[in-house]
């Protein structure tokens, strides 16, 4: 991309940066542990990085001159609450002891010397690219993730984030999730329920999307998993919104989003490649005309909520054996029976095709488990 080359290992790691300019060499869990820098066959630059075991840098050691060079310590980084607070380097006073004053993202905007003097000040575009540019070496940049300064310029620095890299002036990722989300379908009940949700949210449908399009209220700590850092008023906690991967905020909410944009959500569900055919059936009428209100969503919440317990009850019986050999049979059935009653009362109140699909489905699990609604 715009002139610049990048080279991936059978695990899909990125391993160079227009070869051989740029190689990264990774330990057997998929962390960096070096960087190197050539001109042309021989290396300039050497950093050695020491991670905790959640991947963040907690010491970096640098090599000039490659093969002959003499490592020396960089600097050492101190956290709290998982967000950076401090760190001491081998620069001179007053930069020997730094201090970051970090936003809601975990992104450092003001940095402080060890004299109370302002070393640096960072503002940034939504989705990560530095305003301004500036001459700060500080690696640790947006929400808190490595920045790999490249050439002139912010065309090609990238953000190291553990499994993919990350592009702040194209706003996406440089690979594709490694998360086979479409397996899901076919996983336990609370899989396929997390897979029902991801074909909610077409913003998780780009692979290579960066949290969802939403950088303010979302990081990505691992590459892999969009983390709310914000709760909206009104939908995100009354929806449920979770931070596992290829969750999303709620059915409610993106349908209601689908519905002012003036997009056919069930239309575009069925035009996702891989898509089991009873899912893309049952998903796909849901919201082509509808326009969720709040009591709507609210509804539906409690009707998704006993349902999938009716589910969880219907796996244990199935994990023990069936009615013959589950000594807690009756007390599942029971509990089967009381769940899906209090679904179906309120599903009745649902709008036309929701109330249609969602009465199906507690008559299939009633049926699973020899009860009649």
């Amino acid at each position: 991309w715009g002139g610049h080359t990048y080279g991936y290992d059978a695990f899909n790691m990125q391993t160079t940066h227009d070869f051989p300019d740029w190689v990264q060499l990774y330990t057997a869990d998929d962390e960096r542990i070096v960087s190197l820098r050539y001109t042309g066959t021989s290396p300039i630059e050497e950093t050695y990085t020491l991670r905790d075991l959640g991947g963040k840098a907690l010491t970096s050691y640098k090599a000039i001159g490659g093969n002959t060079g003499t490592w020396y310590w960089e600097k050492d980084y101190v956290y709290r609450d998982g967000l950076l607070l401090a760190a001491e380097s081998s620069e001179p006073w007053p930069k020997n002891q730094q201090h970051y004053v970090v936003d809601h993202l975990g992104t450092p905007r003001l940095v402080t010397g060890s004299n109370g003097s302002v070393v640096a000040i960072h503002h940034y575009f939504g989705f990560g690219e530095e305003i301004g540019g500036g001459s700060d070496p500080e690696r640790l940049r947006f929400t808190g993730h490595e920045r790999d300064f490249h050439e002139a310029g912010t065309e090609d620095d990238l953000d190291y984030m553990h499994a993919r890299y990350c592009s702040p002036q194209l706003a996406r990722f440089m690979s594709v999730d490694r998360y086979e989300i479409q397996r899901l379908q076919f996983g336990n009940a609370e899989e396929r329920d997390r897979f029902l949700e991801y074909l909610m949210e077409p913003q998780s449908w780009n692979r290579y999307g960066y949290v969802r399009g939403n950088p303010l209220r979302f990081v990505d700590p691992d590459g892999e998993t969009a983390t709310a850092v914000l709760a909206a008023p009104g939908f995100l906690a009354e929806s449920g919104a979770t931070a596992s991967g290829g969750a999303v905020l709620g059915t409610g909410a993106a349908v209601l989003g689908a519905g002012v944009l003036g997009y056919g959500v069930g239309t575009l569900v069925r035009q996702i490649p891989g898509v089991d055919s009873t899912i893309q059936d049952g998903l796909g009428v849901i919201v082509d005309s509808i326009l969720l209100a709040q009591n709507t969503r609210h509804n539906l919440n409690i009707v998704a909520g006993n349902i999938k317990q009716a589910s969880l009850h219907l796996d244990k019986i199935a994990a023990a054996g069936g009615p013959g050999k589950d000594p807690d049979f009756d007390h599942h059935r029971k509990e089967i029976k009381a769940f899906l009653k209090r679904a179906q009362r309120v599903a009745d109140r649902l709008p036309g095709k929701l109330r249609d699909i969602y009465l199906k489905k507690i008559e299939e699990i009633a049926s699973h488990a020899g009860l009649k609604v």
